[in-house]
């Protein structure tokens, strides 16, 4: 998915794409980045999206986790 993000611009304009990219930055523990991946998905929606914003959620609550420890 990064890759296409790279060699085709369009891609970017994709909610899918930028969801998937926002799990697997998730799963890096890069939680900054996953929740602008996130929040860049849920601002191309016409209306909330349930699984885009309980991701965003989560990786919110991850990151403050990470940051009590």
């Amino acid at each position: 998915w990064q890759e296409l993000s790279v060699t085709s611009p369009k891609s970017n304009q994709s909610v899918s794409l930028l969801y998937n990219l926002g799990v697997c930055a998730e799963i890096v523990a890069d939680y900054d980045r996953a929740i602008e991946l996130y929040s860049r998905a849920d601002s191309m929606l016409s209306a909330p999206d349930k699984v885009v914003s309980s991701a965003r959620e989560r990786a919110l609550r991850l990151k403050t986790n990470q940051n009590s420890i």
